[in-house]
């Protein structure tokens, strides 16, 4: 076992002697904060469940930073069914918002690093290859000189919630302030998917002087800014987030899917979404009766607080009343769901498709940040998250955050980028055996 490790390790140093540096050192950068997107960074939580919480009997109410997203738990069929149980919300109708089980505490596990949107497991677990996210851009920042936790760090928020709470908030102004403060470079803020409506809402309530002494640019990956019809899909009939049925069923997260805040923000917008989403026993829906069905089947499909969380979800993101430079990316030409069919008991029949969008989101939801003035990237063939390790979208990103005059932006190509995943994994696995030995 001994021999097989020192020929690993021979092999990991064989390949960074091999590695071809094209990334350049860029010695003038702006620091970056990273948004998240919906299911796009790690929750952990510490439970202390009382015996008056609704749980399945196999469900363990006492532990202590356990991973809910991802879990290995999902594999574990004796477990599985646990974790969308401690994820699904509660209505509080004292403050009519969202709150945890009783009991469960959740937090992002990370802390400032961008680890935790990198990947969805631990940076040195053996699958944290398998989920990467933010992986690709993170790769290049760093090769450019960027350090986690100081000019490079996440902007993490719970994705099941579209309004956050103040206290996040004032960490995140706090820490963007002293960043600045210390780097003497103002701050890019970059959002995949739904983390880009948080940057938007986030700056919204900020003062437009904060905005001009703090924020360099803004950089939206795949933004829904009029909702997506998958998120429609997802609420009636659940989503199996592109697995095999026979891994996830569709219906597997759907409770928890129906309690979140966010999913009724992501639903097609009655404002500025303008094709039809549904069709039920022939009759035709576009978003605004889309948008009064789902108010309709409050408290029966749906919960009984869905139709105050629709309400008090939608935003019309094109009355910007603050200003900020905004970089708005997406692709397109991708099959994406155009229309949901279901029977009048809304057993999903059918989904129709067009190459209109990026495979998640439909292209007229994504471009309406032109509307907002922002400039557009338009990628074609990238996908909604596949777009993350795009070599335009990196290109772009690195040219807009290196102040360098002259700085040539050069993405990883794709040798250099499999010689650092495939180390990462033999580093992973290197410590994975260390371990297994130890025991």
């Amino acid at each position: 076992m001994k021999f097989l490790l020192l020929l690993i390790s021979l092999f990991t140093v064989a390949l960074s002697k091999h590695e071809r540096k094209k990334v350049k050192y860029c010695d003038q950068r702006r620091p970056v904060f990273l948004f998240n997107g919906m299911l796009g960074s790690t929750i952990n939580a510490n439970l202390n469940i009382p015996a008056t919480e609704k749980l399945p009997e196999y469900c363990p109410r006492h532990v202590s930073d356990i991973p809910l997203w991802i879990s290995s738990d999902l594999l574990n069929p004796l477990t599985r069914d646990c974790i969308p149980e401690y994820l699904t919300l509660n209505y509080n109708n004292k403050t009519q918002t969202m709150e945890n089980m009783k009991g469960v505490n959740t937090y992002y596990p990370a802390n400032t690093s961008v680890s935790g949107v990198a990947f969805l497991t631990p940076k040195d677990s053996l699958f944290s290859q398998l989920v990467r996210v933010y992986a690709d851009i993170v790769d290049n920042l760093e090769m450019m000189g960027y350090i986690d936790t100081e000019d490079l760090q996440a902007a993490a928020f719970d994705w099941r919630f579209i309004s956050q709470p103040d206290s996040w908030k004032k960490d995140l102004v706090n820490r963007i302030e002293s960043t600045v403060k210390n780097s003497e470079n103002k701050v890019v803020l970059i959002g995949h998917s739904m983390g880009g409506l948080i940057i938007h809402n986030f700056l919204e309530s900020m003062p437009q002087k904060w905005i001009d002494t703090y924020i360099s640019k803004v950089i939206t990956i795949s933004t829904p800014w009029a909702g997506s019809i998958k998120a429609v899909r997802a609420l009636l009939s659940g989503d199996s987030l592109d697995l095999p049925e026979i891994i996830l069923p569709s219906d597997f997260f759907l409770k928890a899917i129906r309690s979140f805040e966010s999913s009724y923000g992501m639903i097609p917008s009655s404002l500025n979404f303008n094709k039809k989403v549904l069709k039920i026993n022939g009759t035709k829906y576009n978003a605004t009766a889309t948008k009064k069905l789902i108010k309709k089947l409050s408290g029966s499909i749906l919960p009984s607080f869905a139709e105050k969380l629709i309400e008090a979800t939608e935003v019309d993101y094109k009355k910007k009343t603050k200003h900020w430079e905004h970089l708005c990316v997406f692709g397109s030409e991708k099959k994406t769901e155009s229309q949901l069919v279901y029977s009048s008991n809304f057993t999903l029949l059918k989904i129709e498709t067009n190459k209109e969008g990026d495979g998640t989101v439909q292209k007229e939801s994504l471009k309406l940040c032109k509307e907002m003035g922002a400039d557009i990237l338009e990628i074609e063939g990238a996908g909604h998250v596949d777009i993350l390790e795009n070599r335009k979208l990196i290109k772009k990103i690195q040219k807009s955050i290196c102040k360098t005059q002259d700085y040539k932006a050069t993405p990883m190509n794709f040798v250099e980028k499999t010689v650092r995943v495939v180390g990462k994994f033999i580093g992973a696995l290197l410590k994975f055996v260390n371990d297994f030995l130890d025991d």
